[in-house]
């Protein structure tokens, strides 16, 4: 199996099915995030992305300790204005790791 360690704690996950494949599937996992809901940004980092072959937390502030980048996005960061920022994550992704990953 595997393990992961969380803060001192070791915990053992028993392999995927595909674990032992010769070339096993690559996923990226991308979060929308902004400075404010940085304690989400901490748990999600602390639960699950560590079992991403890559992860990103695409926010309005860059925090290499979480994996966030502030990424530019037309107007302002604003809920109104969420499509303009996740069109800019995907434009992002795809140029920076599409060939790298096989899901997204």
């Amino acid at each position: 199996g595997w393990k992961h360690v969380n803060k001192g704690n070791e915990t053992n996950h028993p392999n995927p099915p595909y674990f032992n494949t010769p070339n096993p599937p690559k996923v990226f996992c991308g979060l929308y995030t902004y400075h404010k809901r940085r304690y989400l940004q901490e748990a999600v980092v602390e639960t699950w992305a560590w079992r991403c072959d890559g992860f990103l937390a695409f926010s309005d502030e860059t925090d290499p300790t979480l994996g966030a980048v502030d990424l530019p996005h037309q107007g302002d960061e604003g809920y109104s204005n969420m499509w303009q920022k996740i069109r800019s994550i995907w434009t992002y992704i795809y140029i920076n790791y599409a060939d790298q990953y096989d899901y997204f």
